[in-house]
Protein backbone atom coordinates (compact mmCIF):
# COMPACT_ATOMS: atom_id res chain seq x y z
CA UNK A 1 0.00 0.00 0.00
CA UNK A 2 1.32 3.52 -0.71
CA UNK A 3 1.14 5.77 1.98
CA UNK A 4 1.01 9.54 1.84
CA UNK A 5 4.25 11.13 1.84
CA UNK A 6 5.05 11.85 5.79
CA UNK A 7 6.40 14.99 5.35
CA UNK A 8 3.22 16.16 4.09
CA UNK A 9 0.66 17.32 6.58
CA UNK A 10 -2.34 15.40 5.91
CA UNK A 11 -5.30 16.15 8.37
CA UNK A 12 -6.56 13.14 10.29
CA UNK A 13 -10.24 14.56 9.77
CA UNK A 14 -9.68 14.05 5.73
CA UNK A 15 -9.03 10.23 6.66
CA UNK A 16 -11.81 9.77 9.61
CA UNK A 17 -14.36 11.71 6.87
CA UNK A 18 -13.24 8.76 4.00
CA UNK A 19 -13.60 6.12 7.02
CA UNK A 20 -16.85 6.90 8.82
CA UNK A 21 -18.38 7.50 5.36
CA UNK A 22 -17.39 4.01 4.22
CA UNK A 23 -18.57 2.75 7.05
CA UNK A 24 -22.01 4.46 6.97
CA UNK A 25 -22.58 2.42 3.73
CA UNK A 26 -22.16 -0.43 5.39
CA UNK A 27 -18.51 -1.86 4.10
CA UNK A 28 -14.89 0.07 4.46
CA UNK A 29 -12.27 -1.19 2.51
CA UNK A 30 -9.11 -2.34 4.01
CA UNK A 31 -6.72 0.21 1.79
CA UNK A 32 -9.37 3.30 3.68
CA UNK A 33 -9.13 1.42 7.40
CA UNK A 34 -5.09 1.35 6.73
CA UNK A 35 -4.84 5.14 5.85
CA UNK A 36 -7.08 5.66 8.89
CA UNK A 37 -5.39 3.51 11.43
CA UNK A 38 -1.74 5.34 9.68
CA UNK A 39 -3.17 8.60 10.91
CA UNK A 40 -4.37 7.59 14.43
CA UNK A 41 -0.78 5.96 15.07
CA UNK A 42 0.84 9.12 13.79
CA UNK A 43 -1.19 11.19 16.57
CA UNK A 44 -0.19 12.64 19.90
CA UNK A 45 -3.46 11.50 21.54
CA UNK A 46 -3.14 8.27 23.55
CA UNK A 47 -6.88 7.29 22.44
CA UNK A 48 -5.98 8.07 18.82
CA UNK A 49 -3.22 5.80 18.77
CA UNK A 50 -5.00 2.90 20.28
CA UNK A 51 -7.95 3.03 18.29
CA UNK A 52 -5.32 3.09 15.32
CA UNK A 53 -3.71 0.30 16.77
CA UNK A 54 -6.86 -1.31 17.17
CA UNK A 55 -7.72 -1.45 13.34
CA UNK A 56 -4.08 -2.35 12.53
CA UNK A 57 -4.48 -5.50 14.54
CA UNK A 58 -8.31 -6.38 12.76
CA UNK A 59 -6.53 -5.81 9.95
CA UNK A 60 -4.06 -8.13 10.47
CA UNK A 61 -5.74 -11.54 9.43
CA UNK A 62 -7.12 -10.17 6.71
CA UNK A 63 -4.16 -9.14 4.57
CA UNK A 64 -2.08 -10.85 2.21
CA UNK A 65 1.72 -11.20 2.55
CA UNK A 66 2.69 -7.82 1.84
CA UNK A 67 -0.41 -5.69 3.64
CA UNK A 68 0.26 -7.76 6.88
CA UNK A 69 4.53 -6.59 6.29
CA UNK A 70 3.08 -2.89 6.23
CA UNK A 71 0.52 -3.81 9.45
CA UNK A 72 2.84 -5.42 11.52
CA UNK A 73 5.94 -2.50 10.52
CA UNK A 74 3.28 0.50 11.81
CA UNK A 75 2.47 -1.50 14.99
CA UNK A 76 6.15 -2.05 15.63
CA UNK A 77 7.51 1.59 14.87
CA UNK A 78 3.93 2.97 17.15
CA UNK A 79 5.58 1.02 20.31
CA UNK A 80 8.91 1.84 19.60
CA UNK A 81 10.05 4.82 22.10
CA UNK A 82 10.30 8.15 21.04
Amino acid sequence: MTLPDPSLSFPLQRFEKKYNAEASAGTVSKGTTFEYAWCLIRSKYNNDIKKGIELLEDLLPKGNQEEKRDYVFYLAMRQLPG
